[in-house]
C-alpha cells in the first residue's frame, strides 16, 4: 500500500497512514465530486458578483463624494462673499449712526 505524504514544509515530509478502502460505488463518488465542484463554482460566481457589486458601490460613492466636495467648495466661497458683504454693511451702518 502506498503512503500518502503531507508536505509540512519544504524540508520535512510527514507520512500519513493510507486511506481506508471506501465501499462507495464509483458512480456515486463521481456524482458527489461533481456536485461538490458545482457548489464550488456557484460559490465562486457569487463571490465575483458580490465583488462587482461592491466595486459599483465604491464608484457611485466616489462620484457622490466628488459632487459633495464641489458643492462644499461653492458654499464656502458663497459664505466668504456673504461674510464680507455683512461686514461691509455693518461698517456702513456704524458710519451712519
Amino acid at each position: 500500500m502506498p503512503l500518502r505524504v503531507l508536505y509540512h514544509s519544504l524540508s520535512e515530509l510527514i507520512p500519513l497512514p493510507p486511506l481506508p478502502s471506501l465501499s462507495i460505488p464509483p458512480s456515486l463518488l463521481v456524482i458527489f465530486l461533481l456536485r461538490r465542484w458545482q457548489f464550488a463554482q456557484r460559490s465562486r460566481v457569487c463571490k465575483l458578483q458580490y465583488i462587482a457589486e461592491l466595486e459599483r458601490n465604491v464608484q457611485g460613492l466616489q462620484a457622490e463624494g466628488s459632487e459633495v466636495s464641489a458643492k462644499l467648495e461653492f458654499l464656502n466661497q458663497e459664505n466668504l462673499i456673504l461674510s464680507m458683504e455683512n461686514k461691509s454693511l455693518k461698517q456702513r451702518l456704524e458710519s451712519l449712526a
